[in-house]
């Protein structure tokens, strides 16, 4: 049998990847690589260590090869600094430009993210299509996006992202998530039709989330809005 052989070349590599549908990421040796350069260009190791002689411009060439390549942590950290938000690597390198482009630079990065496996980029950008913030210049306000997104984080929950990461979820714990899509579904909307019976299925499922999580006032509020929405599909019929 015929060994596959890895090609050395970022260009190369890039091609294979585009002409493979079953991408994977974090899959890359030259894309490790190409992150760990980054790194060492970040503490110093090609300069005397000050913070002024550090080469920003080739620490952020190697980070983004490391992108294109499916490396995820790289891929979370040029969302985060496109964006404006607090990252683990590359602290204290900035991107330059027109913020808007920015904008639409870091979105991009976080739906590539989501689309990795990450369960916080799936909720950021499922929060962006929901109140339409944030989304760039590219993409506009969509709940059947919101709805999308949420959902895979939902399926996420129990499972490890693409660079087995264990993503915690006491920051958007499943039932916030479930009571969102309710009401995108209970008002409908932004290329989402009204469905007050799946609406109030999902506050169903929200509130006895939140009862499991000792959040009884927030559960029964989500059981309220149950019975709003269960009101409505009768009359309705």
């Amino acid at each position: 049998m015929q060994q596959m052989h890895r090609p050395s070349c970022v260009a190369l590599e890039k091609d294979l990847r585009k002409m493979n549908f079953n991408v994977k990421f974090n899959d890359s040796a030259l894309g490790k690589v190409h992150h760990e350069l980054a790194k060492y260009h970040e503490i110093g190791r090609f300069c005397d260590k000050k913070e002024e002689d550090i080469d920003w411009e080739s620490a952020l060439f190697h980070e983004v090869h490391a992108a294109e390549l499916g490396e995820l942590e790289a891929i979370l950290t040029l969302a985060k600094l496109y964006l404006g938000m607090e990252h683990d690597v590359l602290m204290n390198c900035q991107v330059h430009g027109d913020p808007e482009e920015n904008l639409d630079i870091g979105i991009d990065y976080m739906v590539q993210a989501a689309d990795a496996g990450d369960r916080g980029a799936m909720i950021y950008v499922a929060k962006a299509f929901e109140t339409g913030d944030g989304l760039g210049k590219k993409r506009e306000q969509s709940w059947e996006d919101a709805i999308y997104w949420y959902d895979e984080a939902l399926n996420s929950v129990n499972e490890q992202d693409e660079g087995g990461e264990y993503d915690s979820t006491m920051y958007d714990p499943p039932y916030t998530l479930m009571a969102s899509m309710a009401d995108m579904y209970m008002k409908g909307g932004h290329g989402l039709e009204k469905m007050p019976e799946r609406a109030a299925e999902l506050y169903n499922q929200a509130a006895e989330g939140a009862m499991a999580a000792m959040k009884g006032r927030l559960a029964n509020k989500y059981y309220a809005l149950a019975e709003e929405a269960a009101a409505e599909i009768e009359e309705e019929e």
